[in-house]
């Protein structure tokens, strides 16, 4: 796509195909407001992270950044734009791509909740674990069920494998999410590189769901062994 003076002058076939659109005079003339919502990420309004952006194109005649768009039907949708400076007819215009990374997000928050789950787990766990050993201790005290802690020691045996197993997809996941977006920064980022990330990554997503699911039946049964 290509601006001038904080209007669109132009585009072609895949911009209008990314936003829903069918023809050219749905975009030209109009500025980016239009196709904007009203707050962007970081909860900056669209106004102030366009000055954002503004700042750091001014001062090296590029940028390249993320933004939330809106089709005609207010769905918002994530992209990658890149801007740069270029002449066309003689004059002096901002020439940008647009690239849909709405999928790269909607990982990117799985992996966060995810994350989320998994230390709300551990969290459960170790306090479940304390309670334990504290119960053990009483009923060692009053010669009560002596072989609570072969129980205990069961309980974490089973816990532990999942737990291990998630945390370790969840490390792995955050090592290929700053692996990626080492390369995206750097602009060394191939679509092979993104295929690759992608698919990896929603495994690893799946993988620690499952292994979070059966820690939390473990957890579940074993409360009412408990009680």
């Amino acid at each position: 796509l290509s601006f001038e003076d904080g209007k669109y002058i132009d585009c072609n076939k895949a911009f209008l195909e990314i936003f829903g659109l069918k023809d050219k005079s749905e975009i030209i003339g109009k500025s980016p407001y239009a196709f904007s919502p009203e707050y962007q990420k970081d909860g900056l309004t669209t106004k102030e992270a366009l000055k954002e952006v503004s700042k750091e194109f001014n001062k090296n005649g590029s940028a390249r950044f993320e933004w939330i768009h809106k089709k005609p039907n207010n769905e918002e949708f994530w992209t990658e734009i890149i801007l740069s400076l270029i002449v066309l007819d003689s004059q002096l215009v901002i020439y940008g791509t647009v690239r849909d990374i709405s999928e790269k997000k909607d990982l990117e928050e799985q992996l966060h909740y995810r994350n989320i789950d998994l230390q709300e787990s551990n969290d459960e766990l170790e306090t479940i674990i304390e309670n334990l050993r504290e119960t053990q201790n009483k009923l060692i005290e009053s010669e009560k069920l002596a072989g609570l802690g072969s129980l205990v020691a069961g309980v974490a045996h089973e816990i532990s494998t999942p737990v291990g197993v998630g945390l370790t997809g969840s490390s792995h996941l955050e090592f290929l999410a700053e692996n990626i977006l080492n390369k995206y920064q750097l602009g060394e980022m191939s679509e092979e590189d993104l295929e690759n990330y992608l698919k990896t990554s929603k495994e690893l997503v799946s993988v620690i769901n499952s292994n979070l699911n059966r820690t939390a039946d473990i957890i579940r049964n074993f409360k009412q062994v408990a009680v």
